[in-house]
């Protein structure tokens, strides 16, 4: 399975989805400190959100790492579908809460605090488990058009 190719060493992972009610997560605040930051400077290359994400607290800054094309992977798609349903009446991708992959295969749940059911597989027919570059070289920027500074008086 995933889990036991890919990286032996990893005994499960855990996806988790945000439910409706239930949204304010840690990286909120993360996001707000940023957006506050930037709003008082000014950015004009994507390079330049480093600094923007470095000085967005002054205590503990953020540990910011760069990365480029090469730290991109494409994974193997190991199955077709993680729908947890066959027919029109049975659970859809959108209701899924938690998914846990591991050794034994993939198991989900529709509601955060109840037991996690074994998915149904749709696998994918003799996958490739070889990792492979997402991006052979850097995406080229496109030149902006009609791009103007707004000025205010």
């Amino acid at each position: 399975m995933f889990v036991n190719n890919l990286k032996p060493t990893l005994k499960e992972v855990h996806q988790k989805y945000l439910t409706r009610g239930h949204t304010q997560m840690e990286a909120d605040s993360v996001h707000a400190a940023i957006e506050t930051n930037s709003s008082k400077i000014e950015v004009y290359t994507p390079t330049e959100w480093d600094t923007v994400i470095k000085t967005a607290r002054r205590k503990n800054p953020y540990n910011v790492k760069t990365v480029d094309h090469q730290f991109w992977k494409k994974y193997p798609s190991l199955v077709t579908s993680i729908r947890p349903g066959k027919v029109v009446s049975d659970p859809t991708v959108t209701g899924i809460c938690h998914l846990k992959y591991t050794k034994e295969g993939i198991f989900y749940t529709l509601s955060h605090g109840t037991s996690l059911r074994p998915l149904p597989l749709r696998p994918v027919r003799q996958p490739s488990m070889a990792l492979k570059a997402k991006y052979k070289h850097s995406l080229p920027l496109t030149a902006a058009t009609n791009c103007k500074p707004e000025i205010s008086l």
